[in-house]
């Protein structure tokens, strides 16, 4: 019985240990999110969304992981601007305007995890 307990226990930490995640923050707007290849998981105010990778929907998350980490590869700008994006990674705040491309994206980001679950609804329904 506490074998199994502690082999769950650490199963779930080393899991969400692998994860990246960051904190979009504009205004009233904040959110978490964390992504791997195995785990997408939103949380904001009034909202969290935990997809977990299986057979069905693993593409569709390494997909998405794929794209956020796109998204962060390149320069952010040196200081925040007017009603600008705050992206958080650790201890490292990056910048962007919210009307960019990748401002936009990460905007959007809450949208596109609810487009997700419908998708993984659809996908894993058999």
């Amino acid at each position: 019985m506490y074998r199994i307990l502690i082999t769950t226990i650490i199963l779930f930490s080393t899991r969400s240990v692998l994860a990246d995640s960051l904190v979009v923050q504009q205004n009233f707007l904040k959110y978490k999110v964390e992504y791997s290849d195995s785990l997408l998981h939103l949380t904001g105010e009034a909202i969290d969304i935990k997809i977990n990778a299986k057979k069905c929907n693993e593409e569709m998350i390494k997909q998405t992981s794929l794209q956020i980490k796109n998204q962060l590869k390149y320069n952010f700008l040196p200081v925040l601007p007017k009603n600008g994006l705050r992206i958080t990674q650790g201890m490292t705040e990056n910048f962007e305007d919210k009307d960019s491309l990748r401002g936009r994206f990460f905007v959007n980001l809450p949208n596109l995890f609810k487009q997700l679950v419908i998708e993984e609804q659809l996908n894993c329904k058999k």
